[in-house]
């Protein structure tokens, strides 16, 4: 890691973020809730913020994209097809 995006994950944690680490070389992150910050043989991150939205579809493959369930049911419109939800995995 570059000093900047050390600085960035230290920041993060100032902010009240929470902060992840592992091992160098590992796959497997895990919450640090106190991170020692042993750059020398950890690698550390802010905790990946999941990104979710809702989708109504409608007749003809139109869609309506909305961040939130409330917000895709208040502006669902007659016809909806379905509503799906999408939510990316880590």
């Amino acid at each position: 890691m570059t000093t900047k995006e050390m600085m960035a994950v230290m920041a993060a944690f100032d902010r009240g973020e929470k902060i992840q680490g592992r091992t160098r070389g590992s796959a497997l992150w895990m919450d640090a809730p106190t991170p020692s910050w042993a750059w020398n043989n950890s690698d550390y991150r802010a905790e990946p913020q999941t990104v979710e939205f809702w989708i109504n579809e409608y007749p003809g493959k139109s869609y309506r994209l909305h961040a939130t369930l409330k917000e895709a049911e208040l502006f669902s419109q007659a016809g909806r097809v379905r509503l799906i939800h999408v939510q990316e995995v880590a």
